[in-house]
Order: structure tokens, then sequence, then C-alpha cells
């Protein structure tokens, strides 16, 4: 189990023509993350809550403390086929992360997934991590699968200070989590689920943002944003449920 040092975490929703400007100015002084192959990899993610949806209800109400529980896979251009699962606890505390993650073996992750096997999400949490803030948010929980999230991210370092990531999400698509995923013939498209056209460029970093790049954030008119995937993927899953409802 691996526990990633707490972080701060700020998020900007950007066009695709601000996205070519911020990266052509980060180019200057920062260099592709080591994952992926340029920086540039697929993301998708199968994320957990309760049956009355107590996390995306915390999300959407502004709770100051947030809770999500996901299991993560990835893809780029070298290794086609989705790989590296984990299982990602993550907790907000206004714009304070803290993360863990339990790498899987892919049986056990494929299992999760198509096996109805929800339970065994909570008790592997149970069984690895064991600070009170983590067994608070879970205790008399019941887990089960909210909603598949698929993106496209490129990622990228900044030279000289430990820990500033940039990432750029785009395609941004949440379906249903039992669509068939890892059958070779699936694509995901316009058929499959409603994509954004709008992306997500988000900073992390172990200290305040420096102000030089707020500055030039500030200066292209960019402000930051409460922006969940998770939450915005489930609540457009859930309406268009609704809507198929009211057809019939």
């Amino acid at each position: 189990m691996a526990r990633i040092r707490p972080y701060f975490e700020s998020k900007y929703l950007v066009s695709q023509s601000q996205t070519f400007d911020l990266l052509k100015l980060l180019a200057a002084f920062s260099h592709a993350d080591q994952h992926g192959e340029a920086g540039i990899y697929d993301v998708l993610s199968l994320y957990y809550d309760t049956h009355d949806l107590q996390f995306f209800n915390d999300k959407i109400n502004g709770e100051y403390c947030k809770t999500k529980v996901r299991l993560r896979f990835y893809r780029n251009k070298l290794n086609q086929e989705w790989h590296d699962a984990c299982l990602e606890i993550k907790q907000r505390t206004g714009q304070l992360v803290s993360k863990y993650r339990i790498k899987l073996d892919q049986n056990f992750s494929t299992d999760l997934c198509f096996a109805g096997k929800s339970f065994a999400i909570k008790d592997k949490i149970l069984q690895t991590i064991k600070t009170s803030q983590v067994l608070c948010s879970l205790a008399g929980k019941v887990l089960v699968p909210a909603v598949m999230v698929f993106y496209k991210r490129q990622a990228l370092q900044f030279n000289g200070i430990e820990g500033l990531r940039f990432t750029f999400d785009s395609e941004i698509a949440g379906i249903s989590p039992v669509m068939p995923v890892f059958s070779q013939d699936f694509e995901f498209n316009s058929h499959s689920a409603a994509q954004r056209s709008t992306n997500v460029f988000e900073i992390k970093s172990y200290s305040a943002t420096p102000a030089s790049i707020l500055s030039q954030l500030e200066k292209r008119e960019i402000q930051q944003q409460s922006y969940s995937k998770f939450a915005s993927s489930l609540q457009h899953l859930l309406e268009r449920t609704n809507d198929k409802k009211l057809r019939i």
C-alpha cells in the first residue's frame, strides 16, 4: 500500500484553445510526466458510493470534507491493455488532498468489476489502511459501483519544484458501471457516453502554487472552479437514466 504525500489540488475548466495556449506556456519550464507515452495516457476509474450516494451528495452539497473510493486502470500507446490496477481512497479537506493507493493484481480487480464482489472493496481497504480518518469515513457503509469514468490525460512536471504537477484531462466520459469496457471491441465514443468538449486543467502541489503561474491564469481569465469528474459523470448518468424512465 502506498500513501501519497498530502497535496494541494486546484481545478480549472478550459477550452481546447486555452489548453493549447497553456501547454505552450508550460512547455518552457516543464517536462513530460514519466507515465504514459510522452506524458499522455488513458485513465479508467470505477467509482464506488453508498446506496444513498453519500459521497456524491457530499460533493454537490459542498461539504468541506469529502471521500472518493475508486478502482483505477491505465492505458497508453505502448501498452494498449488496461494495466496497473489499483484501489484508491481520496479524501479532500478544503483544497488539501490525502490519497491512499493499494496495488491490485489484474485478476482480483477484474473480479471486482464484473463478479459483483463490491464487498471485497471495503474489506481490502479496511485490511490495508488503518488510519482513523479512513476507518471513520467508511464505518457502517456498504459500497456499490456508481459510475465508470474514462478520460485522456496529458501530464507535465514542473522543472525544479518537487511535486508541482500539471494535468490536462479531455474526452471525459461517464458510463454505466456495468459496461463491458475490457472487451476488445468496446470503444468510448458518442454512442457509449456523452463526452465533455471542455477540458479539465489541474494543478497539484505540495505547497502553494507559484504566484507567477497564478498570474498567467488570471491574465487569461481562467478561474479556479469546484469540479469533480466523478460527481459530474454520475449526475449526467442519473439524468440520462431518469430521462429514459420518463419516456417509458
